[in-house]
C-alpha cells in the first residue's frame, strides 16, 4: 500500500493497455450485449416489486371488510414471479460473465505462452504433453514459475 505522502507514479501507456484488453473482449461482443440486456430486464423486474407492493397494500387498507382479497393476490403472486424472475436473471448473468472472464483468460494464458514459445531459448525446451495441458488449463501459473528452471537446465546443457 502506498503512504500518504507518496507520489503515485502513473501509467505510461493506459490508452494502449485498454485498447489491447478490448481486442480480448470485442470477440464476446454480443454474449456482452445479451448480457446488458437480460441485466436491464432483471433490474426493471425487481424495480416493479416495490410498485406492486405499494398496489397490494393500497387494497388492503381500503378498511375493514371493504378489503378485495383476490387482488391482493394478484399483486402478490405478481411480485413473487417478479422478484423469483429478476434473481432468476442475476444468476444467469453472473454464469455468462464466469464464463466470458474463463474464455477470455483462456486466450490471454494461450497467447502468453504463444509469445514465450517465440523466444529463442524457449524454442529448444520439450515441454512433454502434460505440461502443455497444465498451461493450458486453469494452472497456468505452474509453467509460467517453472519456465526460468526449464530456461537455466537448457543453459546448462548447452554449454
Amino acid at each position: 500500500m502506498a503512504k500518504r505522502d507518496a507520489v503515485l507514479k502513473k501509467p505510461k501507456d493506459t490508452k494502449g493497455t485498454i485498447i489491447r484488453l478490448l481486442k480480448y473482449v470485442a470477440d464476446f461482443k454480443w454474449v456482452l450485449v445479451g448480457a446488458l440486456i437480460l441485466c436491464l430486464t432483471s433490474n426493471i423486474l425487481s424495480l416493479l416489486g416495490p410498485y406492486l407492493a405499494g398496489k397490494a397494500i393500497k387494497e388492503a387498507a381500503a378498511g375493514v371488510g371493504k378489503v378485495n382479497f383476490d387482488n391482493v393476490y394478484y399483486y402478490a403472486i405478481r411480485m413473487l414471479i417478479f422478484y423469483l424472475s429478476s434473481s432468476a436473471l442475476s444468476i444467469s448473468i453472473n454464469m455468462i460473465m464466469m464464463y466470458m472472464s474463463r474464455r477470455i483468460s483462456r486466450k490471454m494464458r494461450k497467447d502468453v505462452f504463444d509469445k514465450l514459445m517465440k523466444f529463442r531459448l524457449c524454442k529448444n525446451l520439450c515441454f512433454s504433453d502434460f505440461e502443455i495441458r497444465i498451461f493450458t488449463s486453469q494452472k497456468a501459473v505452474v509453467l509460467i514459475y517453472h519456465l526460468p528452471i526449464y530456461c537455466f537446465y537448457v543453459f546448462i546443457l548447452l554449454f
